[in-house]
């Protein structure tokens, strides 16, 4: 994380949510605001990297004194924090960010926790970097829900055991549902 430019391997899901949509012709820097509720480096990564690309970046966060510093980083960034009742927590936010969804013209929201973009990322440029002994490899371990931790898809990758087998929003240790 400390080779980062933000400190944190969540820059890399930033960049690969971004250019995705930018391939697909989802979104510009000169029409789209992009929008993503977090509570933590996802958001000041996602703001970075909206800021080096030229866009309008809409940071939701919930209101607790523990995210200052959170919040100040991506305002230095250039985006707009909009802040939720800390006793909403993540429901609060998710509910704001279905206010920017019914303007997708306007706003186009990244979706941290449904973009296979996030672990992609890490598959894409964090696991490689564990093969060639870059950087060490972690211990295995399993994934849990509702996101994994950035090295799941490097260790899933280059793994055979049952661990970090993710798939967003769906934990493949467990029977499947009929």
């Amino acid at each position: 994380e400390s080779m980062e430019p933000c400190c944190s391997v969540k820059d890399r899901i930033g960049l690969n949510m971004i250019e995705d949509a930018e391939a697909k012709g989802l979104i510009d820097p000169k029409t789209t605001t992009l929008v993503e509720p977090t509570s933590g480096n996802t958001g000041v990564g996602l703001a970075m990297v909206a800021a080096a690309k030229g866009y309008k970046c809409i940071i939701i966060m919930p209101q607790v004194p523990p995210m200052t510093e959170r919040y100040l980083a991506c305002r230095h960034f250039g985006a707009q924090v909009v802040l939720t009742a800390a006793g909403l927590g993540v429901k609060g936010m998710l509910e704001l960010v279905e206010s920017y969804k019914k303007k997708p013209k306007e706003f186009f929201c990244t979706e941290q926790f449904d973009n296979s973009n996030n672990p992609n990322a890490h598959e894409l440029t964090t696991a490689p970097e564990v093969q060639d002994k870059r950087i060490p490899p972690p211990p295995p371990a399993p994934c849990p829900l509702p996101a994994p931790p950035p090295l799941c898809p490097c260790l899933f990758r280059y793994s055979s055991s049952t661990y970090c087998s993710y798939s967003p929003g769906v934990d493949s240790r467990l029977p499947a549902q009929e």
